[in-house]
C-alpha cells in the first residue's frame, strides 16, 4: 500500500511541474502495472511471410577464350542440362570478339562462358545448334527426361559505357531468363519465415 501512496505522490508532482498532460501519461504509466516488480510487458514479433524479390546471379565458371585453346569442348551444353540457352554478344566497337553465355536456366547454373574472335562465331553457334539437336534427341529417347527446351540468341549489346564481363553475365543471364520464362511458370521457393520469388 506504501508503493502506491509514493506512487500518486509522484504522479502529483509531475502533475503540478510539467503540465496536466504529462501528469496524464504519468498517471497512465501507474495504473498500467505495479512498480518493483519484476513482471515487465514483453513484446513478440512473429514474421509475417511475404513475397520477396531476390536478385540471383548463377555461380560462374572460368571464361574459356576459343581463340587460343587447342580443342573445343566436345559439347558445350552437356546431357544432364534442363534447358540450354546461349546468349551471344557482339560489341559494335569490338567486332573481332564476341561473348556467349550459356545458361541452364532450369537449374539456375552457368555453363559456360566463352569468348572468341569474329571470325569463329559462325563455327561456335555450329556447335551450339548441334549440342541442341542432341538434347532434343536424347530427351526423345528417354535419356534426358527433365529437359525442356534449348535457344541460341544474338542479342544487342548492354548499355554499358564500360562493358566488362560481369555486366555481361548479369544481361546474359537475364536475356535467357526472360526467353525461358516466357514459357515456364516462375519457380516459387518457400524459405523460413517468408516466401521467396526466385528470379533467376
Amino acid at each position: 500500500m506504501r508503493r502506491y501512496v509514493y506512487l500518486l505522490s509522484a504522479v502529483t508532482l509531475a502533475l503540478s511541474a510539467c503540465g496536466p498532460e504529462a501528469g496524464e501519461e504519468a498517471a497512465l504509466a501507474a495504473e498500467q502495472g505495479p512498480v518493483g516488480e519484476a513482471s515487465q510487458a514483453s513484446m513478440v514479433m512473429t514474421p509475417i511471410p511475404m513475397p520477396v524479390a531476390q536478385v540471383y546471379q548463377p555461380p560462374q565458371p572460368a571464361l574459356l577464350d576459343l581463340s587460343t585453346v587447342r580443342a573445343w569442348p566436345a559439347r558445350f551444353f552437356p546431357s544432364t542440362v534442363k534447358s540450354a540457352y546461349t546468349v551471344i554478344y557482339t560489341f559494335p566497337g569490338y567486332p573481332s570478339t564476341f561473348y556467349a553465355f550459356g545458361f541452364d536456366v532450369k537449374n539456375y547454373q552457368t555453363v559456360f562462358m566463352v569468348r572468341g574472335q569474329g571470325t569463329q562465331k559462325s563455327a561456335f553457334k555450329s556447335e551450339i545448334d548441334a549440342d541442341l539437336q542432341a538434347l532434343a534427341y536424347e530427351a526423345s529417347l528417354g535419356l534426358n527426361p527433365g529437359y525442356e527446351d534449348g535457344r541460341q540468341v544474338d542479342v544487342p549489346t548492354p548499355p554499358s559505357p564500360t562493358p566488362n564481363i560481369n555486366d555481361l553475365v548479369a544481361s546474359a543471364w537475364d536475356e535467357s531468363k526472360e526467353q525461358y520464362m516466357a514459357d515456364v511458370v516462375q519457380p516459387i521457393v518457400y524459405m523460413p519465415g517468408a516466401v521467396v520469388y526466385l528470379q533467376p
